[in-house]
């Protein structure tokens, strides 16, 4: 049985409902009778029920009928105002936030982030780039990103920086891992990635040896999963594997990264962006309230692995 519902059948069906007759509704709609007869029929074959009492006094509708009705008239109002908002020029989307974020802070709210914006900013359209602190500064700085989360960033005069939150490192292996001889796969190439997980090692007391570097954390768990190799990876990127059997995991003791909000220091940041950073804020806060592991920290408590600042690319 076929579903071919259409707006334009539902539309039709809300007058003949209301009219309680096809005669009525076929000259307020501006069609032939016997063709809105056809269509009631239709509708009443796509979805394997009647919608209609049929006698010579006219139509009353069935239960299931009386039911579709509230809701048909629902999905009709939607619609015409969907096309009320899409061809009114006042409407359309005012302009664009394009924002940046390394792989890790994306992976973990990048899905309930841009649900939330949207729902506060709806004439707003978000766009959001991924890439490495670096670039991603640089961008900012450059006025091509309105603002950007990273890692561990150097200082920058061209920029203003928050703490937003502190982030803990993990062993990550295939099921079952038993041998930690050495670091098999890095997943950046980044010089102060590099840095951090050499020196996240250090606290596992295991030799730094790279077999193969790669940018994309998916790409590394695929990789782990499959056997034979293990990686440094942030909290961030594996937040939802705690609780499966794919991954032995290993907390990095007294070590954590921390994600900073870059913005252009000439400038503020707009509304729109003040709204995006209070969502951020409010997420964030969330997520540490219900983490069990406690990978998420609050900067004012977040751990280091030495006195030296540590920088890193993503």
């Amino acid at each position: 049985m076929g579903m071919a519902i259409d707006h334009q059948q539902l539309r039709y069906f809300v007058q003949v409902a209301t009219l309680r007759s096809i005669n009525k509704a076929a000259g307020h709609l501006h069609i032939a009778q016997s063709a809105l007869s056809r269509r009631m029929r239709q509708i009443e074959y796509d979805l394997g029920v009647d919608l209609f009492h049929r006698s010579p006094k006219g139509i009353e509708l069935t239960t299931a009928g009386r039911r579709l009705l509230g809701r048909a008239a629902a999905l009709t109002d939607d619609f015409r105002r969907l096309r009320e908002f899409v061809t009114d020029p006042r409407s359309a989307p005012s302009r664009h936030l394009h924002i940046g974020m390394v792989p890790g802070p994306s992976l973990l709210l990048l899905n309930r982030l841009v649900a939330r914006f949207h729902r506060a900013a709806p004439n707003i359209v978000l766009q959001i780039v991924e890439g490495t602190t670096q670039t991603l500064t640089d961008q900012v700085a450059a006025g091509e990103l309105e603002m950007a989360i990273v890692t561990d960033p150097p200082p920058d005069l061209r920029l203003q920086h928050r703490q937003l939150w502190a982030e803990g490192l993990f062993l990550v292996g295939p099921p079952g891992m038993k041998s930690r001889r050495r670091l098999r796969r890095l997943p950046s190439q980044s010089p102060a990635i590099r840095a951090i997980i050499e020196q996240a090692m250090q606290r596992l007391d295991m030799p730094f040896h790279v077999d193969l570097e790669m940018p994309s954390s998916v790409s590394v768990k695929r990789l782990i999963a499959s056997g034979g190799a293990y990686s440094i990876m942030p909290y961030s990127a594996i937040s939802e594997d705690f609780n499966g059997n794919a991954f032995t995991i290993d907390r990095v003791p007294d070590f954590s990264i921390l994600r900073v909000l870059a913005w252009p220091g000439d400038r503020g940041t707009t509304a729109e962006g003040n709204t995006l950073i209070d969502l951020i804020d409010g997420l964030v806060a969330e997520l540490i309230a219900a983490d069990p592991i406690k990978g998420l920290l609050p900067v004012q408590t977040r751990r280091r692995a030495g006195a030296r600042r540590q920088r890193a690319g993503e």
